[in-house]
């Protein structure tokens, strides 16, 4: 398991995969690759590692990949011709040299009909060919010392079309000067090519021209074609759906549905991820969190591309089941059991209690005040029903009113879940974020406000490619969080391994989204970015989508990052969070900080 990560920009990653769904109009995963291609049925798209060193501000290596694959293959490729000509191929003498020369004049074919149709692509699409043809120039001499001549061949040939046709390099194998000018007059056809079938039989009549003066096949993987399922979409779409849902409970780990490809030869590498780095942001006001809550009924997010259905959400519902998101289908939910606590844990709440207890009686008396006014206006000056006691109204008031109604309790119509983040990184962040727990805790429960306190954090170690057990210790459960006894088990939080935070979202919304409060907040505590098994690519997009189908569940969320602020930790934190999100950058200002967006979440829900 490596822990390795590259850094990467994510609103880059996340307008790619914006760009692909605008063209392939479904949802799409986008991955890193050691080259590109497109998977139709999954569905997805990979990048090309070949712009990891070579993107620019506005990453139009990157976009050009994902022209041809989410604009050119998906839409105008023909994938019977290419099933046909990867069952011919497999009896050539030359399988990686024939197929990769056919994915490389189909680039070029359709990077002119996306010039053509998209007149703006073509920058992108310049500064593609300016980068291979100086990568190609240097492949080829690289080719030639080894002794690779079907490699040289084709660096040869894809400079033919990057430089034109008077590109000259000295001895490139043993064809003649009259030969090769013959296979590039005849390459040069592929700009008069309109489909894919043409392409294809441009390739096999360029593999008959330089078959006989290349003894080996091609080494290095330079190109390919896209990966084709060889059974129905329908029940292709269908079993994955199956797949993703899980009951919470169970560690039995089901065997993924094995899908049977046509011939497509997997490029090493293909399912490693690729790793990010740098972490978490900042905010001085609270006001920007509160732009997700001023009404239950939003305006869709444009961005939100999750395909999870209504009645797909209801089958969830009644199997207690959850949608766990693709980037977690082998992560398995195992709640930790209640300790119960010791005296040890009771003395250290009782210190932190007493510590918090000014910033809660300030927050206590703020929200009961909100109650009183509220309950006046509400059960008092009326036309009809008890006599009020306090006459003088009657007396100073042209038309008073003198009535009351019975008093009843008031309380704020809303519920809390607070998510703690006890990946190894909190070891030095435990003790300050325990502090405000408790102040969370406390405060809600004298306000009679139901909520839960679960930490959560992956096993890295157990951890492999098909099981990742995720723990969640819910030291705080709902129907206990109003006993007097509830609190010293905040205690038993401690740092442990990984962190998987849009499975562990997915997992507290679920249960949050089950009570009968009209207002339910989500507040994930956290001092970086997701960091799991296999999940150092995905865990951005995913923690994204989670929060979003949340939001659809009426389920808001909100971050709250820790510690180590910088730029790429703010851009990662609303990259996840969209706005509602809060920056902590002094420990000792957490309580305060976090008190304040608490008390307009609930003065919100009182409204």
């Amino acid at each position: 398991m490596s822990f390795i990560e590259k850094e990467t920009n994510y609103f880059m990653f996340m307008q790619l995969k914006d760009l692909a769904i605008s063209f392939m109009k479904k949802d799409v995963d986008i991955q890193y690759n050691q080259v590109s291609f497109l998977d139709i049925h999954a569905p997805k798209v990979t990048i090309s590692s070949f712009w990891e060193n070579r993107t620019t501000k506005r990453h139009l290596g990157e976009k050009s990949d994902i022209y041809l694959r989410a604009l050119g293959n998906y839409h105008f490729s023909d994938r019977q011709a290419f099933i046909q000509f990867l069952n011919q191929n497999q009896r050539s003498r030359l399988p990686a040299y024939v197929k990769q020369l056919t994915a490389f004049l189909e680039d070029i074919r359709l990077e002119e009909k996306i010039r053509s149709l998209r007149p703006g692509t073509g920058r992108s699409f310049s500064f593609r060919r300016e980068q291979y043809a100086g990568f190609f120039q240097d492949q080829l001499k690289v080719n030639r010392n080894r002794g690779f001549d079907s490699d040289t061949l084709f660096c040869y040939l894809t400079l033919a079309i990057f430089k034109g046709m008077d590109v000259f390099e000295e001895s490139i194998l043993t064809i003649p000067d009259a030969t090769m000018a013959k296979i590039k007059e005849r390459l040069f056809r592929i700009f008069d090519c309109r489909n894919t079938e043409e392409v294809i039989g441009l390739a096999w009549n360029i593999y008959e021209m330089t078959e006989e003066y290349v003894s080996t096949d091609m080494i290095n993987a330079y190109f390919t074609l896209p990966k084709i399922l060889s059974r129905d979409i329908k029940e292709d779409e269908e079993d994955e759906s199956i797949d993703e849902l899980f009951p919470t409970w169970s560690r039995k780990r089901k065997k993924e549905t094995k899908e049977t490809f046509l011939q497509f030869d997997d490029v090493d590498g293909e399912h490693q991820d690729t790793k990010f780095t740098k972490t978490p942001r900042e905010s001085e006001s609270t006001d920007q969190v509160m732009a997700s809550v001023q009404g239950q009924s939003q305006q869709a997010d444009l961005n939100d591309h999750s395909e999870a259905s209504n009645q797909q959400l209801e089958d969830e519902e009644d199997k207690e089941e959850f949608n766990k998101g693709k980037a977690n289908r082998y992560a398995v939910a195992i709640e930790k059991d209640i300790e119960p606590f010791t005296e040890q844990d009771l003395n250290d709440y009782e210190m932190l209690r007493q510590k918090v207890a000014l910033e809660k009686k300030k927050l206590v008396k703020l929200l009961t005040d909100i109650l009183d006014r509220k309950k006046e206006h509400n059960y008092r000056r009326l036309h009809y029903g008890k006599l009020d006691k306090k006459l003088v109204r009657f007396l100073t008031e042209e038309n008073p009113k003198m009535f009351v109604k019975k008093d009843e309790d008031m309380t704020f119509d809303c519920t809390f879940s607070l998510l703690v983040d006890c990946s190894s990184s909190m070891m030095n962040k435990m003790n300050k974020t325990k502090e405000t727990i408790v102040l969370f805790h406390e405060t809600l429960k004298q306000m009679n406000i139901s909520h839960s306190v679960m930490g959560f954090w992956e096993d890295g170690l157990d951890s492999d490619d098909e099981y990742q057990p995720n723990y969640f210790h819910e030291v705080v459960p709902f129907q206990n969080s109003l006993q007097k006894t509830s609190g010293p088990h905040i205690m038993q939080l401690q740092p442990e391994e990984d962190n998987r935070d849009g499975f562990a979202i997915r997992y507290a919304g679920h249960k949050l989204s089950k009570q009968n409060e009209q207002n339910k907040f989500l507040f994930v505590l956290t001092d970086g970015k997701p960091a799991a098994f296999n999940y150092f690519q995905n865990g951005i997009m995913d923690t994204k989508e989670a929060i979003q189908q949340l939001n659809k569940k009426n389920v808001r969320t909100i971050g709250v990052q820790m510690d180590q602020q910088d730029e790429q930790q703010e851009k990662i934190m609303e990259s996840m969070y969209n706005q509602h999100y809060l920056m902590i950058d002094n420990l000792n200002e957490m309580p305060a900080q976090f008190a304040g967006i608490l008390k307009k979440l609930i003065m919100k829900s009182g409204n």
